[in-house]
């Protein structure tokens, strides 16, 4: 049986290295954006494999699967309101070289200057980074407006900085855990750290959702993810009709959609990510209809940390 907390596959990042070739010569006006992802992955990779070499703890947690199954029961995914020691240093590091590779690709100042609110101890890193893992988004943008920084670009470094953290933990604790434990989860959003997913994955014989920051994979339900709308209200349609197995989902009922690709096979960290990239023209074509990503579902314990 392969080591849940082993390095990632050769394969997947080949895989992720085929899927940037074929979008730059599909499109070569994405090359900027295909650079700029390949170097954040690139570096995500190498976080998680710091992470997975330097003695962190795989599930510093009390690992009761009663306790924990009774979360799910409840509604709480389970990365919520535990009490986990980030290891700030390594994370610290990725952040600011995040913010670094954003400055030079576009986000110029507004980057920078959350790497000089970092280094001046203005913006704690600790706690943006627990933020970031507690899905904290109205804590992270007010503290990013009282500092003057950009609300939007604050949030992505966090979540660049801290996802391969999550996935870290979401992997070994979904080793650890019986099958059915998940089966009880029936919610749209992340079982394991409550985020939406990037995208559906229609495989062959389920439809999954793939979470955004841990990249969990997790049993969708039909219908709406956000409302559970089964009526009319809620479509799946392909928007190109050259290519069906891409889809999008769109719900009358909440005005939500969601992404979702035909695949044979599962789309493991990094792999999402490079497949959200691949299909921005969805993203594209569901905002120019009306349609948008709600907002991050509110279960916030009052120990959340805010960015300070």
């Amino acid at each position: 049986m392969p080591d849940p907390l082993g390095p990632l596959s050769t394969g997947i990042l080949a895989e992720a290295e085929r899927r940037w070739d074929l979008l730059t010569a599909a499109d070569p006006s994405l090359r900027r954006a295909v650079d700029l992802q390949r170097g954040l992955i690139g570096r995500s990779v190498q976080l998680f494999e710091t992470i997975r070499t330097t003695g962190v703890r795989a599930w510093p947690f009390n690992l009761d699967v009663g306790r924990l199954r009774s979360k799910l029961e409840r509604g709480v995914p389970l990365l919520r309101d535990e009490s986990w020691t980030l290891p700030v240093g390594p994370l610290t590091d990725a952040l600011l070289d995040f913010c670094r590779m954003l400055e030079v690709s576009g986000a110029g100042a507004s980057a920078a200057h959350i790497s000089q609110a970092i280094d001046s101890k203005r913006l704690d890193a600790g706690s943006l980074l627990n933020a970031s893992l507690a899905r904290a988004d109205c804590d992270i943008r007010d503290g990013a407006i009282q500092l003057g920084l950009a609300p939007d670009l604050l949030w992505l470094t966090a979540e660049l900085a801290v996802s391969p953290y999550a996935y870290f933990l979401q992997r070994s604790l979904a080793a650890s855990l019986p099958p059915d434990v998940l089966s009880t989860w029936d919610r749209g959003d992340c079982p394991f750290c409550g985020s939406w997913p990037a995208l559906a994955e229609r495989l062959v014989d389920r439809r999954v959702l793939r979470c955004s920051l841990c990249a969990a994979a997790w049993p969708a339900h039909s219908g709406c993810i956000y409302c559970h709308e089964h009526g009319d209200a809620f479509s799946s349609a392909a928007i190109d009709r050259a290519r069906p197995e891409r889809l999008l989902e769109t719900c009358g009922a909440c005005g939500g959609y969601l992404k979702a690709l035909v695949s044979d096979r599962p789309l493991d960290f990094p792999l999402a990510a490079v497949e959200d990239l691949a299909t921005g023209d969805l993203d594209a074509a569901a905002a120019a209809r009306g349609f948008r990503r709600p907002a991050l579902r509110k279960l916030l314990s009052a120990q959340t940390p805010r960015p300070s």
